[in-house]
C-alpha cells in the first residue's frame, strides 16, 4: 500500500498504521516538515548488516551510510521503469508526496485495508483511520526511475492547519518523512516496521530519493504470517523534490518521472476487490462456507477468515493459496476494461 501512528498488529492513520494491522486486517505513517532537523547520522564501523534494507540499498547499505553518501557505489543502480499503483481516495490523483507499491506490494497493503474500506463511515473520511475509504480507487502510474534507492519514507497526509489533535487530516496536503511519527522525534522501531532499524536519518537526502523497501519492511515469516508481507513486493516513497524536471530523465539531477506518453488507470477498490477475492474465496470455501452470510464483505466472519484462505489453515483443511495466482487477478484487474476478462473498467 499514512497516519501518525506506531505500528503494531492493527495503511491508514499513514501507511503505517495500517500496514501494521495485518492481523487486525487494518492498516503506513509519516508526518513533519520538510525542513525538520533530524538526528545526526551514526558513522560508527558497524555496518548494520541485519538493517533489513539489503533489497533497497544494494547490496548492504543502512541508512546511516546512506546518509553518510557511502553508498554512492554500492547502490550506483540503473534506470529502470516500473509500474507502481496507489490505493487511495478518489479526490487524490497525483504520485508526489505518495507512498506506492509495485502489483504484490500495493496487493497485501489492499489486503490489509479491506476491513477499514468496508466499516469506515463517511463521516470519517477527514480521520486517519478512514481516508483511504473516502471513494476509495486504485491509481497505476508507470514510473521511471534512476535506480538510486534510498530507503522508504512515510508519506501521508498532513494535519489542517492549526489543527493538534492527531486525529483529522487534511488530503489536500501531503508530506513524506523518514520516521513514523511527528518531528522532532522520531519513533523508536518496534519487530522491523521501519525502514532505518539504526535510527539514522537525513530527510533532505532522503526527499531526493525514491525510498523502496519489502513491503511491510520486511520479508514472509511464516512463523509469524502477515498479509502484507505474503505476496513479496516492495514500497515505494516518491518525495515532489525528486521529481523530474519535463523534459528531463532521471539521473545524477533527479530521481524519477512518470513515463512520457504512458498514462496509468485508475479503477473503482471495489471491483479490483471483486477481481483479486475471487480465488482466495474460491480457495478458501471451507472456511467462508461457515458463516451465515459466506460473501458479506463487511462481515466479521468474512474476514476472519480471509488469512486462513491466504496462509492456509490446518483447521479448516486448506493449504496456502498460489500467491501468483492472486497477482495475476490484480494486474489483470488493470490490463483489462472487461469484467468479462477479469478486468476492471477504467474511470479515469
Amino acid at each position: 500500500q499514512i497516519s501518525c501512528i506506531a505500528p503494531s498488529v492493527s495503511y491508514l492513520t499513514m501507511w503505517t498504521a495500517l500496514h501494521a494491522a495485518a492481523i487486525a486486517l487494518v492498516a503506513g505513517t509519516a508526518c513533519t516538515a520538510a525542513g525538520a532537523t533530524a538526528p545526526a547520522a551514526h558513522t560508527d564501523a558497524s555496518d548494520h548488516q541485519t538493517s533489513g534494507l539489503s533489497t533497497s540499498l544494494n547490496p548492504n547499505c543502512s541508512c546511516a551510510q546512506f546518509c553518510d553518501r557511502r553508498c554512492e557505489t554500492t547502490n550506483a543502480g540503473r534506470p529502470e521503469n516500473i509500474t507502481m499503483y496507489r490505493l487511495t481516495p478518489y479526490n487524490v490523483t497525483g504520485l508526489g508526496e505518495k507512498d506506492t507499491g509495485d502489483a504484490a506490494g500495493d496487493l497485501g497493503f489492499f489486503l490489509i485495508s479491506l476491513h477499514k474500506l468496508a466499516t469506515c463511515t463517511p463521516e470519517q473520511a477527514n480521520t486517519n483511520e478512514c481516508f483511504l475509504a473516502l471513494r476509495p480507487t486504485i491509481r497505476q502510474f508507470f514510473v521511471e526511475t534512476n535506480g538510486k534507492y534510498g530507503p522508504y519514507m512515510r508519506c501521508n497526509p498532513l494535519q489542517f492547519p492549526g489543527n493538534t489533535d492527531m486525529v483529522h487530516v487534511d488530503t489536500r496536503a501531503w508530506g513524506c518523512f523518514p520516521w513514523h511519527g511527528h518531528p522532532p522525534q522520531p519513533w523508536v522501531p518496534v519487530n522491523r516496521s521501519t525502514s532505518c532499524p539504526d535510527m539514522a536519518y537525513c530527510p533532505v537526502l532522503m526527499n531526493h530519493s525514491v525510498g523502496r523497501d519489502p513491503a511491510m519492511h520486511h520479508a514472509f515469516d511464516p512463523n509469524n504470517p502477515n498479509l502484507a508481507t505474503f505476496f513479496g513486493g516492495s514500497w515505494y516513497s516518491v518525495p515532489t523534490e525528486a521529481e523530474c524536471p519535463e523534459g528531463v530523465a532521471p539521473g545524477e539531477s533527479c530521481a524519477w518521472r512518470v513515463q512520457p506518453g504512458k498514462e496509468g488507470k485508475t479503477a473503482n477498490a471495489s471491483c479490483v476487490a471483486d477481481r483479486v477475492m475471487a480465488p482466495i474465496e474460491a480457495h478458501g470455501k471451507a472456511c467462508y462456507s461457515k458463516c451465515p452470510q459466506p460473501l458479506d464483505r463487511k462481515s466479521e466472519c468474512y474476514f476472519s477468515c480471509l488469512e486462513p484462505a491466504v496462509f492456509g489453515s490446518k483447521q479448516n483443511g486448506i493449504m496456502p493459496i498460489d500467491k501468483f495466482e492472486v497477482i495475476n487477478a490484480w494486474t489483470q484487474a488493470f490490463t483489462s476494461d472487461n469484467p468479462s476478462d477479469g478486468g476492471c473498467p477504467r474511470v479515469l
